[in-house]
C-alpha cells in the first residue's frame, strides 16, 4: 500500500523508448508526493551515478529502516553503479532487500531461433566503480556470463580479443527450462566459434554462488588482467559485483546495445525473487 512507503525513487532513462514514459507516470501517480523521479542515462554513466548518489544521499533513514530495490528493468550498468553506491552510502543498520520479477517469456510469440532482446554493440567501457587493476604488459582473461544476447556477446569478445576466454551458462537449478533452452542454443554457438574457451555453469538465481564461481575462474589465469561481462540476468549480475568488490583487481565491463526490443521484450511471470546480501552491505 502506498501509504506504508515513506519515499520512492523511480529511475527513468532520459531517452526512454516505448511505453516507458507512460509507465513511469503511472508509478509516480500511484505513490503521489512520496515519489521522485531520478533520471539516468544509457550513454553517460557519470550522469547516472550523480543522479543516484544525490537521491540516496537525500534519504532520511532512521534506526531499523528498510530499503527495497526493484532491479528488474535496470540496465546492467545502472544496477552495478547503484549497487556500488548502496554499498558505500547505506548505514549497516538498514534492512536492504532486492526484488527481481521473473519473465514468463522473452520476445513472446516468436520461435526460439528468432527471439531477440537487443541488437548491435555500441561503446564498450568499464563500469564506474569497478575499474580493476589493468596493466598493459599483462595478457587478458575475459569472463562472460552468457544470456540471450548472443550477437552482443560475440561482438564483445571480438572487441577484447582476450588471450583467455571463459564462457558461463546459467543452468544450475532452479532455472526456467524454456529460458534455458534458448540460452543453450546461443551458448553452443558461442562455444563453437570460440573452441579454446573454458565452459562453466552457474545458478542465475543465487548471487552468492555466482560470486564464488566467478572468483574461482579468476584464479585460473594468475597474472592476467581479468575483465568480466555480466550478460545474464540481474541477479547473477549482482553476484559479479560481489566478486569484483571482494577482488578489486577484477574489472567489470559493459557493452551498450544499439537497439532494444522495446515493443515485445517480455511477458511477466507470476512470481518474483526477494533476497538480501547481508555479507556485503
Amino acid at each position: 500500500m502506498p501509504e506504508k512507503v515513506k519515499k520512492v525513487f523511480m529511475m527513468r532513462n532520459e531517452n526512454v523508448q516505448g511505453k516507458g514514459v507512460e509507465y513511469g507516470e503511472q508509478i509516480l501517480a500511484h505513490f503521489r508526493k512520496r515519489a521522485e523521479m531520478v533520471l539516468v542515462s544509457k550513454t553517460s554513466p557519470i550522469k547516472t551515478a550523480d543522479g543516484l548518489l544525490a537521491a540516496i544521499s537525500s534519504m532520511e533513514l532512521g534506526d531499523n529502516a528498510s530499503c527495497l530495490v526493484d532491479i528488474t528493468t535496470m540496465t546492467h550498468e545502472a544496477l552495478l553503479i547503484l549497487f556500488r553506491i548502496l554499498n558505500k552510502q547505506l548505514p549497516k543498520s538498514v534492512d536492504l532487500k532486492f526484488v527481481y520479477s521473473a519473465a514468463k517469456e522473452y520476445d513472446p510469440g516468436k520461435a526460439d531461433e528468432n527471439k531477440w532482446l537487443s541488437q548491435g554493440l555500441g561503446e564498450v567501457r568499464s563500469v564506474l566503480g569497478y575499474p580493476g587493476e589493468m596493466r598493459p604488459s599483462r595478457k587478458s582473461h575475459l569472463i562472460v556470463l552468457v544470456g540471450f544476447e548472443e550477437e552482443r556477446a560475440r561482438k564483445l569478445i571480438e572487441t577484447y580479443e582476450p588471450a583467455a576466454l571463459s564462457l558461463g551458462i546459467g543452468e544450475l537449478p532452479p532455472v526456467n527450462e524454456s529460458h534455458l533452452r534458448v540460452n543453450r542454443s546461443h551458448f553452443k554457438r558461442l562455444l563453437s566459434s570460440n573452441p579454446n574457451s573454458i565452459e562453466f555453469h552457474f545458478s542465475p538465481t543465487d548471487p552468492l554462488a555466482v560470486r564464488d564461481i566467478v572468483l574461482e575462474k579468476v584464479k585460473l589465469f594468475e597474472g592476467f588482467n581479468v575483465v568480466i561481462a555480466p550478460m545474464n540476468n540481474k541477479i547473477s549480475t549482482l553476484g559479479v559485483a560481489l566478486a569484483a568488490i571482494e577482488n578489486p583487481e577484477v574489472q567489470i565491463c559493459y557493452g551498450r546495445a544499439m537497439a532494444y526490443n522495446v515493443d515485445n521484450y517480455s511477458t511477466p511471470a507470476d512470481y518474483c525473487y526477494v533476497f538480501s546480501l547481508p555479507s556485503v552491505i
